[in-house]
């Protein structure tokens, strides 16, 4: 279960195995319900992530393409596959990660057996409903 010890500095800092440099994305618009998750944030998801999952689980990133420069190298799981509407995010896809272009409120999701899934659902109403 997830306690207040994984905002520890000390655990933030052992998650310095993630690229730990941001992506190189298309500027964000609020029209296409792209925000981004700064540096640090990215990095703290990630080490509570790696104390959810075993190291063999295939982790699904619904809409955070942020997340994918900070996927750690030390703990890496088999699979990491981003979802995601832009088509331009392939480009900051880092080796190792796969991208899916898929508009998560319209497409069916392809088939993916993920130990965790990360979504960033929009903050609109409407559209939450419809990603989740």
């Amino acid at each position: 279960m997830f306690d207040s010890t994984v905002m520890d500095a000390a655990l933030i800092s052992a998650a310095g195995t993630a690229a730990g440099s941001m992506p190189d994305l298309v500027p964000p618009h609020p029209l296409d319900f792209d925000w981004r998750f700064t540096a640090s944030t990215a990095e703290i998801l990630w080490t509570i992530v790696s104390r959810l999952v075993n190291p063999s689980d295939d982790i699904a990133l619904l809409g955070t393409p942020t997340l994918t420069a900070f996927v750690p190298t030390r703990s890496r799981p088999r699979r990491v596959v981003l979802f995601d509407k832009n088509a331009h995010h392939r480009v900051g896809v880092p080796d190792g990660v796969e991208f899916t272009e898929c508009d998560i409120l319209r497409d069916p999701i392809p088939a993916i057996e993920a130990g965790l899934v990360m979504a960033d659902p929009p903050w609109y109403e409407r559209e939450t409903l419809s990603f989740l």
